[in-house]
């Protein structure tokens, strides 16, 4: 019972912080901004939609202080080597090992130059866009590791028809995807007053911002 109580209310906390949308509700809410709601008249497709929304995403996502998320993994020998973190990782905020019936922190000691007992991680970027995942310690095969970490958002594609972003940045995203509309259609003098205007609903303030 204890245990189901536990997980309940990871997944309560885990609700609150980001929201599931369908991908067609995005284009629609984004129909209704642009006034286009009939897709076979309008100045823009489906496909075009989603290009704009995953790339308004990824810009609000980014603006927003990035997602928390967390990556659970089981320790095998070969990990030693390096575990391969999902592409959307951009910066770790703590990792910790299950043993013992509980979970226990690993310590941070990049490239391990400290020998020291317990356990350790480190992060190894291999590029800009590939992060790898080391640990170091006396742990046991199949062990539970979760990685708790910040990221963007998943890309919003074909692949998908969901978007797991805080429900309250929604209004951002398809204000942002309504900008780059705008901008498809050369109006940027439009488009940049309503991200300059998205940035400061935002709290960001914008000094001065230079289109190329």
């Amino acid at each position: 019972m204890k245990y189901a109580l536990t997980f309940l209310l990871v997944l309560l906390l885990a609700s609150t912080a980001q929201s599931v949308t369908l991908v067609s509700d995005l284009i629609n809410k984004m129909r209704l901004r642009a006034n286009e709601t009939d897709s076979i008249t309008s100045n823009f497709t489906n496909p075009n939609a989603v290009t704009f929304l995953d790339d308004a995403q990824s810009r609000i996502v980014t603006l927003g202080g990035l997602m928390e998320r967390s990556y659970d993994t089981s320790y095998q020998r070969a990990d030693s080597l390096g575990l391969v973190l999902p592409s959307y990782f951009r910066r770790v905020k703590d990792v910790k090992i299950f043993v013992g019936r509980q979970w226990e922190a690993i310590n941070y000691n990049p490239g391990f130059q400290s020998p020291k007992d317990g356990y350790w991680f480190d992060i190894d970027w291999k590029n800009q866009d590939t992060a790898w995942f080391l640990v170091r310690g006396q742990i046991m095969q199949n062990t539970r590791i979760r990685i708790s970490y910040f990221g963007v958002a998943k890309e919003i594609s074909a692949r998908t028809d969901t978007c797991r972003v805080r429900s309250d940045l929604i209004p951002f995203i398809i204000e942002e995807a309504y900008s780059y509309y705008l901008e498809s259609l050369r109006m940027f003098g439009a488009a940049a007053q309503i991200q300059q205007r998205v940035r400061m609903d935002m709290g960001i303030k914008i000094e001065q911002e230079v289109k190329q």
